[in-house]
């Protein structure tokens, strides 16, 4: 099972989650996934569950990931930006490199005739 955001949770529900992270290792082949925020204090209810910190990534794969997601087109002031903004946070790269595509296609779409036809550029119509 994965959590994202456990932090987020109510009081109640990280208790109970801690509660059942605790016997997992009863349960056989299950596994529980927690993400919460790095730059918090351990919740009390996950303090005795152990803890991987995964670093950012280093520039380079950053750089690569962005490559990949994008087929190396983003323009350089944009994927200067994108990856200053992501910090070396994939996850965040990923939902930034999603969000301007959105906002590129809804800007296409709105530059585009009423009748889907495409504009004569000599001014024909």
């Amino acid at each position: 099972m994965c959590v994202d955001d456990a932090h987020l949770w109510d009081a109640p529900a990280r208790s109970a989650l801690s509660h059942a992270a605790e016997r997992l290792h009863t349960a056989g082949r299950v596994a529980l996934l927690l993400s919460v925020a790095g730059h918090r204090a351990v919740d009390p209810e996950f303090a005795r569950l152990p803890v991987v910190r995964l670093d950012p990534l280093a520039p380079s794969h950053a750089d690569a990931l962005l490559d990949e997601v994008t087929d190396g087109s983003t323009d350089p002031a944009v994927r200067e930006h994108l990856l200053a903004e992501a910090e070396g946070n994939p996850a965040l790269l990923l939902a930034l490199v999603r969000a301007a595509h959105a906002r590129r296609t809804a800007r296409t779409a709105a530059a585009a005739p009423p009748d889907g036809r495409r504009r004569d550029p000599g001014g024909g119509g």
